[in-house]
């Protein structure tokens, strides 16, 4: 590309200073468009080339392997001031179904956080952990249908969110603990969401998570605080232990990908938000991150599910002709209108007129020329 610039360029320095000839405007035009073209091209290979650098310095991969984080989802796709890429925030297609995972740590405290984020981006189903909210409050964004769980007592609580249109159904608790599930209606079939919460307790006996896995086309999402090495905890733990078990024992995957989910008081990142997609649904979903817990301790967590949500198809109400009552219709005519047919015809008429004059311009009235009688 650099040597084709340079030949160019040298013909256009010849050209333009060679003694003058009948043809030589025409190569200069021709030399112009190709210099042009040139710079074109280059352009268009410079930002190329920032787009692969940007998108291999930016997210991360790793090797899928049931049980562990799936190589075809993305860490970290988002700026480095928090805010996810920009191809986030273009309207859906609807070729994709945005599911969003957040310990939200108070949905009342963070609501200004969360509706900043609804207005940038698209989902499809958020999952709500912490939600705080009592039973004598309400909270449901706009264009949404909530799911709620609520807790009694301080703390805890679950909401599930779906986009108005499309089709749902509330599932049964699949386990004996903190948890909500919803069957939504997609290309895939039917994809159950379940949404978790268990609270960082030193757990004599572990949760019944076993219970969580017990169909297919599943995904499982939340905060359930357990640390095993599997989705890049420093430690494991009992809780982290009696997941993996459940993980491995009906062939799930791990779509983490490493990165940090929970920012402690010191300032570190922990691994206790985990989420989870039955095998064959895992080769459909990417997992990502915002580098922002925008008000919680929590950062917001992305999976983009290669999947066309089903939506309501809803007709516009017809009129019943064949079972009209006509008296009844003339009646009501009748009993708005005061004037008879010609005076509402008239009054409509001027009306229209004056409001003509008042707001259109017109010509001026001509005069036949006399010669032309």
């Amino acid at each position: 590309m650099c040597l084709i610039t340079t030949t160019a360029t040298a013909l256009l320095w010849v050209v333009r200073n060679i003694p003058p000839t009948s043809g030589q405007l025409q190569v200069v035009n021709q030399i112009n468009a190709v210099l042009d073209i040139i710079r074109k091209l280059k352009m268009k290979m410079a930002k190329q080339s920032a787009v692969v650098e940007e998108s291999t310095q930016q997210e991360t991969t790793t090797h899928g392997r049931r049980g562990a984080p799936n190589d075809v989802n993305d860490a970290n796709d988002v700026n480095v001031d928090g805010r996810a890429k920009q191809r986030h925030s273009k309207p859906s297609t609807n070729m994709a179904v945005r599911l969003l995972q957040w310990n939200v740590n108070g949905i009342l405290a963070h609501c200004q956080e969360f509706q900043q984020l609804l207005a940038i981006h698209n989902f499809d189903i958020i999952c709500i952990q912490e939600s705080f909210l009592k039973p004598d409050k309400d909270y449901c964004p706009t264009g949404y249908n909530s799911v709620r769980s609520n807790r009694p007592t301080a703390k805890g609580g679950l909401i599930t969110f779906i986009r108005n249109g499309l089709i749902y159904t509330q599932a049964r608790r699949p386990a004996d603990m903190e948890c909500q599930a919803v069957n939504v209606r997609t290309s895939l079939g039917t994809i159950t969401v379940i949404s978790v919460y268990e609270p960082p307790t030193h757990d004599a006996v572990p949760p019944l998570f076993e219970d969580l896995f017990q169909q297919n086309n599943i995904i499982i999402v939340g905060d359930m605080n357990p640390r095993n090495r599997l989705w890049r905890s420093n430690t494991n733990d009992a809780r982290g232990r009696a997941l993996e078990d459940a993980i491995i024992a009906h062939g799930y995957v791990v779509l983490n990908t490493g990165v940090g989910t929970y920012q402690t008081y010191h300032g570190s990142m922990t691994h206790i938000d985990v989420s989870l997609a039955s095998s064959q649904l895992a080769t459909k979903c990417r997992w990502a991150t915002f580098n922002n817990t925008m008000g919680s301790d929590h950062v917001p967590i992305i999976i983009t599910i290669n999947a066309r949500p089903e939506r309501q198809r809803i007709t516009a109400p017809k009129w019943k002709s064949a079972e009209a009552d006509w008296n009844v219709f003339r009646d009501c005519i009748n009993d708005q209108i005061d004037d008879d047919v010609d005076q509402l015809n008239s009054k409509i008429v001027d009306i229209i007129r004056s409001a003509a004059e008042q707001s259109i311009p017109r010509t001026k009235p001509s005069v036949p020329d006399a010669r032309n009688l």
